[in-house]
């Protein structure tokens, strides 16, 4: 799990870069590009999080979450 982390973070700030690299190419001002780059990383983690509640729901309408797994099984009280 610690290298699926690892591996997150690294991909985020190479995508950050990189928006931010063209962002400069476009507007050839550093300070520009570093806050568009800045607000492209948290707008996509927003984003994730908001696609991330989106599939648990659709994934869970018809049943509910066990580790994991999805169950249509009643639960008994």
């Amino acid at each position: 799990m610690f290298h699926l982390a690892i591996k997150a973070i690294s991909w985020r700030i190479v995508a950050t870069l990189t928006t931010a690299l063209i962002a400069y190419l476009v507007t050839g001002d550093l300070g520009v590009s570093i806050s568009i780059g800045g607000a492209e990383a948290l707008v996509k983690i927003g984003l994730f999080m908001l696609h991330e509640q989106a599939w648990l729901r659709l994934k869970t309408k018809n049943g509910y979450e066990v580790n994991g797994h999805v169950s249509t099984d009643t639960i008994s009280p």
